[in-house]
């Protein structure tokens, strides 16, 4: 087959869009070898503070030289509000750091793994807890009146849309605002 341009473009368009997964691929693999890594080092005596110490002085190592060359011309100012906020999500993240080891001493590198996938689920369920469900709001009433289209078209005259339909209208009770949508 000869390649023309069409063809070189559209082969360059399929690699480039390809990146996203290579990334999320590289990501998923090095978390599971640092998982299984922690596993070994804590097998053979290692803190799980010292550990998280030798991860923070990596990822320092890494970051700090993208802090001189990726700068910006004016910064925010640096207020106490902001040093608290800073603070409290450091401290946030290292003690989540120090459960997920210490986790990770009390069973196995799988379970870690595993567990790992579920942090979209916990995010949606605190966000329901937090009641910050303006987005899931707007979901649903997406949802609800997809459902109502496709009752008035005679494609899903079932009970369960019927069904499906009650849940979801009880459970967003109010149409949401045009500054949602």
């Amino acid at each position: 087959m000869k390649q023309t341009k069409g063809n070189m473009r559209s082969r360059s368009r399929r690699l480039w869009d390809a990146i996203p997964f290579a990334g999320m691929m590289m990501v998923e693999c090095s978390s599971v070898g640092l998982i299984t890594l922690s596993k070994a080092s804590m097998l053979r005596g290692m803190s799980n503070f010292i550990f998280v110490m030798y991860s923070y002085a990596l990822a320092t190592l890494l970051l700090l030289p993208s802090a001189f060359f990726c700068r910006r011309a004016t910064l925010p100012p640096i207020t106490v509000s902001l040093l608290c906020r800073l603070f409290l999500l450091g401290l946030i993240g290292y003690l989540v750091q120090v459960f997920a080891y210490t986790g990770i001493n009390y069973s196995s590198p799988t379970l870690a793994s595993a567990m790992s996938n579920l942090i979209p689920a916990f995010t949606f369920i605190l966000a329901i807890i937090f009641r910050f469900f303006s987005v899931l709001k707007v979901l649903l009433y997406m949802v609800i009146s997809i459902i109502r289209q496709m009752k008035e078209l005679g494609v899903g005259n079932s009970w369960h849309t019927f069904f499906l339909e009650k849940r979801l209208a009880a459970f967003c009770t109010s149409r949401p605002n045009e500054a949602e949508l």
